[in-house]
């Protein structure tokens, strides 16, 4: 992972984040070339962030980090309030211990009082013991509301039926 962007001016985001950008008159990238601590969605991690290539659409910019060694690809966003987010790939979150998300229809366990609801942020992480072809369409949910510790009661729910990112 190398920068490919060069970064002269500094810009500062509303959340913390230092964005840099390359400056001149033909500037079409903003302070997305390189934004220090940045946080990465969902996870509560912050680290440097690079972007790769130039917007590939009005709301989002091609971007790379590194987590533990691994080279973790995805996007910068803007947040409502006007913060730098890194948001990763689907395929990049198997890196993360956990991260949190969002059930998209109410689940219920039958017999029991176990309720996920829309409103409420979830620990969730990759279903990594499943087939692959599964392992990427499933992940298993918990129902505590801290990080992930795996002795809770947790749901195996498609990856269709969660959101990752509140924007």
């Amino acid at each position: 992972m190398s920068q490919r962007f060069i970064a002269r001016e500094l810009f500062q985001f509303t959340n913390g984040a230092l964005g840099w950008r390359p400056g001149g008159p033909m500037d079409c990238l903003g302070p997305w070339a390189k934004v220090q601590n940045c946080p990465i969605a969902g996870t509560g991690l912050r680290r440097t962030c690079y972007a790769t290539n130039y917007a590939d659409t009005f709301y989002s910019v091609p971007a790379v980090t590194r987590y533990k060694g691994k080279r973790i690809k995805g996007y910068f966003s803007q947040s409502m309030d006007g913060g730098a987010v890194f948001n990763p790939e689907f395929r990049s979150l198997i890196h993360f211990p956990y991260f949190m998300v969002r059930i998209k229809r109410p689940v219920e366990i039958a017999g029991t009082d176990l309720k996920w609801n829309t409103s409420d942020w979830y620990p969730a992480r990759v279903a990594t013991n499943q087939p692959e072809w599964e392992s990427k369409m499933l992940i298993f949910v918990s129902h505590s509301k801290g990080d992930f510790k795996g002795d809770g009661p947790s749901i195996l729910i498609s990856r269709r039926d969660v959101s990752f990112t509140d924007l």
